[in-house]
């Protein structure tokens, strides 16, 4: 399918008009929407906010006048009785009458007073029991009461005695929904006011909008659970704005909420989503309605502003049909009176024309010059055929010789590898046999050492020897004098056992004299009492003696047999000496004979390594030799494989020139093939160019 420029145009200018035109409705669109939805969250947050401090101002007054009552000393004391407190509060309820259906004291078993003095007991109420025993101020719900015939509210706070403690409440009953005052004092919009909701049973207890259905989650109208969600949020004391569906219209409604500070109450603020984004939303259809029709009249000014523009290429185009049929009229020219991109390309066009029309008249000059030059090439064409024909020749015979060339260097680095390899397993053997000499010699340096080591143990065992041997003969010469030593104590023993025997001869003795003494005391009777003692003394100095001496005796017989046993000993002490002194100076002969043997193989091993480092000095040179002889045969084998190379690069260089030739020759056949087309391409060019008139 061809579509034309101006086709084109227009449905790219319409694409532009509907993205443009859309683009901005929709960021316009959303920029007010951003806008009102900020001013609509910040109007109703106010609301809300208002609503929660109205109330609590409110229960705060309230609150404020049952304190200032419960502090009073006559409400402290325990001294004053119950119907007298209670009669207090009756200048109050006189006071205002349309406000307070009661004020009164309940102790803690809920015992009170009407206003007229007639005793009453309330046990068990949450607005006598909750103050007592939690401290707390307490409000309840505005509700109907059967008693009353009315709506009445409770507010209670606990009494206290001198002690701080707590002996009943203060409560006050109060007429009316006084909430249902401050809802409907506040509008969240035309025609529509709060209501004040009861987070923990979630009913409703003040409500300035008679649609409003007493409790907020019985919906049955609501699939999408916002009104529930909505509900979830105020009964878990959240701040917050949502939109929900109205169970009651059905209608698209948005709500703010907020608890309110000091009881279990919040303030839900409803109204209609149309009576805030209405305006908003009738601006969207306002949009989608005018849209369409400015698309339509741009579309058709644009058409005529296209038509008006592209006339000048419309005349353009028909000058290049003449042109293209017919005879070709290269002195035509179109008229431009346009000052602008179009007037641009007729002019182009203008000027193209005037330049084809002089390089047509150039052609038709050149015409009969372009067949002498074909001419003359055929001719060339010919001569340069032959010459090709006698270089293929030349060629094929160089080819010839620098393959013979190539046969002979590569039998000359065959016989260079072998050389090269035969120099390998020379260099091979050489450094084996240098391992095998740098061995040896370290080998015998290593056993040279060795024998140094040898040598100095021995000279240290020699003398260690040497010194043993003088010790020994001063171990022999002490063991002499240890047995004289032993001999004289010997001797000495048995003189102590004679003077022990003597011992015992005096202490026998004296043992006698004290019989004696004992028998010439009883004889003498009473004067020989002091003789007797003495003599008894005597005697037991006799026997320790006698004791003593046995005692002695037996000691000096075992020295006497330990000393016989010394010398004993000793004697073969001395045998032993004698027999390690003779080992001795074996074992020193020995010594100095490995000693001497050792200087021997010492002045051996020094004459081997000493022919080793001959050795080694000529197995040095012999592998440097051999090393320079390799690395000339390197370099001659590397001048070898680079003549190789050349000749190989030679005799592929002649091979190519060789298919060149060829192709050069079919060229020239083909170029004379070509010469004659040529020939015919001018003739016909030549009848074409004619066509033209310049």
């Amino acid at each position: 399918m061809r579509f034309t420029v101006k086709a084109k145009l227009l449905i790219l200018f319409t694409i532009i008009i509907i993205l443009g035109n859309g683009t901005l409705g929709i960021v316009t669109f959303s920029r007010a929407k951003k806008a009102l939805e900020e001013s609509v969250t910040k109007n109703l947050d106010t609301v809300s906010l208002q609503v929660s401090k109205d109330i609590k101002n409110v229960n705060d007054a309230e609150f404020a006048l049952l304190h200032l009552l419960a502090t009073t000393p006559s409400m402290r004391s325990e001294e004053v009785p119950i119907s007298e407190k209670c009669q207090m509060f009756k200048h109050y309820i006189d006071a205002n009458p349309d406000k307070y259906e009661n004020i009164a004291f309940y102790d803690t078993e809920g015992n009170t007073y009407l206003p007229n003095g007639k005793p009453l007991q309330l046990k068990g109420k949450p607005y006598i029991d909750i103050p007592i025993q939690t401290g707390k101020d307490y409000i309840q719900d505005p509700a109907f009461s059967t008693v009353n015939n009315a709506v009445i509210m409770f507010m209670s706070v606990p009494v206290y005695n001198m002690q701080n403690k707590p002996i009943g409440c203060v409560v006050a009953v109060i007429k009316g929904n006084v909430l249902n005052e401050v809802v409907k004092s506040i509008e969240v919009t035309k025609g529509y006011h709060p209501n004040i909701i009861n987070r923990i049973n979630n009913e409703i207890i003040a409500k300035g909008d008679e649609v409003t259905d007493e409790r907020i989650d019985t919906v049955e109208m609501d699939p999408n659970n916002n009104l529930l969600n909505i509900s979830r949020r105020i009964c878990e004391g959240e701040t917050g704005i949502d939109t929900y569906d109205d169970p009651i219209t059905g209608k698209r409604k948005i709500a703010s909420f907020r608890p309110v500070e000091g009881c279990d109450w919040a303030v839900f603020c409803p109204a209609p989503y149309e009576a805030f984004y209405g305006d908003l939303t009738a601006m969207w259809h306002l949009f989608f309605a005018i849209i369409p029709i400015v698309i339509v009249v741009t579309v058709i000014l644009f058409i005529v502003v296209i038509n008006f523009i592209l006339k000048p290429l419309k005349n353009v185009q028909t000058s290049f049909s003449q042109i293209a049929e017919g005879n070709a009229d290269l002195t035509n020219r179109i008229d431009n009176k346009t000052n602008d991109e179009i007037g641009d390309v007729v002019n182009g066009f203008n000027q193209f024309t005037e330049k084809l029309q002089s390089i047509m008249t150039e052609l038709k000059s050149s015409k009969e010059d372009l067949i002498n030059v074909g001419k003359s090439l055929s001719e060339s064409t010919v001569d340069t055929s032959a010459s090709i024909t006698q270089i293929i020749a030349n060629i094929e015979s160089v080819h010839s010789q620098i393959t013979n060339s190539s046969a002979s260097v590569t039998e000359t680095a065959a016989a260079v590898n072998e050389i090269a390899s035969n120099i390998e397993s020379l260099e091979k053997m050489i450094e084996n046999q240098s391992r095998g000499v740098e061995q040896a010699s370290a080998a015998v340096e290593q056993m040279i050492g060795n024998i140094s080591a040898v040598n100095n143990s021995v000279d240290l065992m020699a003398n260690s020897f040497n010194e043993l041997y003088s010790k020994t003969l001063e171990g022999c010469r002490l063991q002499e004098s240890v047995n004289e030593r032993i001999e004289e104590i010997r001797n000495q023993s048995e003189a102590l056992q004679e003077a022990n025997q003597v011992i015992a001869a005096i202490a026998s003795q004296t043992n006698l004299l004290a019989m004696n003494a004992a028998i010439e005391a009883a004889h003498a009777g009473e004067a020989g009492k002091g003789f007797a003692v003495v003599a008894d003394e005597i005697r037991k100095l006799s026997e320790n003696s006698s004791s003593q001496s046995t005692s002695i005796g037996n000691q000096l017989d075992r020295i006497r047999e330990s000393i016989a046993n010394v010398v004993s000993e000793s004697v073969q002490s001395t045998a032993t000496f004698n027999e390690v002194t003779e080992n001795i100076k074996n074992t020193d002969s020995l010594v100095q004979q490995i000693k001497a043997a050792m200087n021997e193989q010492n002045s051996g091993s020094i004459q081997i390594s000493e022919s080793l480092q001959t050795m080694n000095d000529s197995t040095t040179e012999v592998r440097t030799a051999s090393v320079e002889m390799s690395e000339g045969n390197k370099a001659i084998l590397n001048q070898i494989q680079r003549l190789q190379d050349i000749t190989s690069e030679i005799s592929l260089s002649m091979e190519e020139m060789s298919v060149g030739a060829r192709k050069i020759n079919e060229t020239g056949e083909g170029l004379n093939e070509i010469s004659k087309k040529m020939n015919g391409s001018i003739d016909e060019i030549g009848s074409q160019i004619d066509l033209f008139k310049v």
